[in-house]
């Protein structure tokens, strides 16, 4: 009956742990993460490894606790240094329909122009 007892008594201390351990890792598995991608990258062991440094801006990117993508697009957000939301909101104002075909025939002439330009074709690539 005391073995029961440990092992009943050893399974909820297990549990207890693998939850807060997953809870933790939840929170901060950018600490883990970084120190594993340098040490790819210094070990590189199929002489590839830098590819992992290319790793680390997505992880300070997109994983916990770092996330910094909203401190940027706040930051971002927040400053307006060549006047684009005024000028914007003054080209969005008062346009009919056609002023936006005509602006996206312009924009595909443009890119058709870059796209022949850096294939070589002589012609405009209007399609496709």
């Amino acid at each position: 009956m005391m073995f029961l007892f440990w092992l009943g008594l050893s399974c909820v201390t297990i549990l207890g742990l693998g939850i807060y351990f997953r809870e933790h890792l939840r929170q901060y598995i950018g600490y883990y993460m970084i120190p594993m991608c340098l040490f790819g990258a210094y070990a590189g062991w199929n002489d590839d490894g830098w590819i992992m440094l290319l790793m680390i801006p997505v992880i300070l990117w997109k994983v916990p606790p770092f996330n910094n993508k909203d401190k940027l697009f706040a930051w971002a957000a927040s400053k307006d240094p060549l006047g684009t939301k005024k000028a914007t909101a003054k080209f969005l104002e008062g346009k009919a329909w056609y002023w936006w075909v005509g602006y996206a025939l312009l924009l595909w002439a443009l890119a058709s122009v870059v796209v022949s330009l850096i294939s070589g074709e002589p012609t405009l690539v209007i399609i496709g």
